[in-house]
Order: structure tokens, then C-alpha cells, then sequence
């Protein structure tokens, strides 16, 4: 019989608040994004911004209910 996955075990409060502040500040680097852009905003700087400000705010769900966020399942990147 497998043992309970890492999904089932409860998170940490302080693992929770280190996967809050990066959702936060994921946030704050589509506003970032998109306050500093020169010109007009092309379609690409529109997604960057949108899939960035994305996965902060599914950071900060994913710290409020104490699951495993977007950021935290594709691990380590090089």
C-alpha cells in the first residue's frame, strides 16, 4: 500500500508564507511588466504579463488552501 502522497500532506505555515510572498511577487512583476513598456504594448508583452501575474495569483490560492502551486510542481529549473 503507497504511503499518503505530498498533496495529502499538510504544508507548513512557513512554507505557506514563502509561496504566498513569491505569489506576491509574481504579481507584482506583471504590473511591473506592463507599467514599463515603452510604446504601445504588443500582444507578447500582454501574455508575458498575463501568464506571470497568473501564476502569482495561483501561488497565493495555492498558499491559502496549503496545496502545492504551479511554481512548486514544475521544480527546480535550471
Amino acid at each position: 500500500m503507497p504511503g499518503p502522497s505530498e498533496t495529502d500532506r499538510p504544508r507548513s505555515t512557513s512554507r505557506r508564507l514563502v509561496t504566498g510572498a513569491f505569489g506576491m511577487f509574481f504579481i507584482g512583476l506583471a504590473g511591473a511588466i506592463v507599467l514599463t513598456v515603452e510604446g504601445s504594448m504588443s500582444l507578447g508583452t500582454v501574455l508575458a504579463a498575463a501568464a506571470v501575474g497568473i501564476l502569482g495569483v495561483e501561488a497565493c490560492i495555492s498558499a491559502v488552501r496549503g496545496t502545492r502551486s504551479l511554481l512548486e510542481r514544475i521544480g527546480p529549473l535550471p
